[in-house]
């Protein structure tokens, strides 16, 4: 379960995203496709982490898959192609990883989001320079939507999520425990 504090924290900044959103004029239809820079969309992620190799007390080479899907998400700019949901394919490539030290390589790093639109339509957005500050099942990861991404380029995306494993992540390390393949991941994540 979410700390309350995290809770409240990412919903004054979502609320503080929503506030100054008002303030924006609205892009035209014409721009629909490919607004940049005044967007803020915030989504609740649920999916799945793969480990490969599956994570363990040992620090060693590992990418970590996530599938998720995104809803509800919450659309700031009141349009006819407003994003309502979506999926997204995260990629993170570690130099080192284990349940107590990380070392991410950001260059290697990247994540796609397709985005369900709520006029029917479909586009994504790609993410880059990905950073995570974490801590043992918790994290904040951070990144930049690429300028060439048809939907949200330019904008940063901030995500705090959790990482729920079936096995005890602590015990995990502590005692060389069975290394972990999948775990559940649930976070909030808002493009602004």
């Amino acid at each position: 379960m979410r700390d309350p504090a995290t809770r409240i924290w990412v919903r004054a900044a979502v609320t503080a995203a929503v506030c100054c959103a008002a303030l924006l004029p609205a892009a035209s239809q014409a721009d629909a496709r490919s607004r940049t820079g005044s967007e803020l969309v915030d989504c609740a992620l649920t999916g799945t982490a793969h480990f490969s190799p599956p994570l363990s007390g040992t620090a060693r080479p590992t990418t970590v898959t996530v599938d998720a899907a995104l809803s509800p998400c919450t659309y700031t700019v009141f349009a006819p192609d407003g994003i309502t949901s979506g999926t997204a394919k995260v990629t993170l490539v570690f130099s080192a990883l284990s349940c107590t030290t990380s070392t991410l390589d950001s260059s290697a790093s990247h994540a796609r989001f397709n985005w369900n639109l709520a006029d029917g339509d479909h586009t994504f957005s790609r993410l880059t320079g990905i950073t995570l500050t974490q801590a043992i099942g918790n994290g904040i990861l951070a990144g930049t939507v690429t300028a060439d991404s048809p939907r949200l380029a330019g904008e940063r995306a901030v995500s705090v999520l959790e990482v729920i494993s079936k096995q005890l992540l602590t015990s995990n390390c502590e005692t060389g425990g069975t290394p972990v393949a999948d775990s559940t991941v649930v976070a909030d994540i808002a493009f602004a």
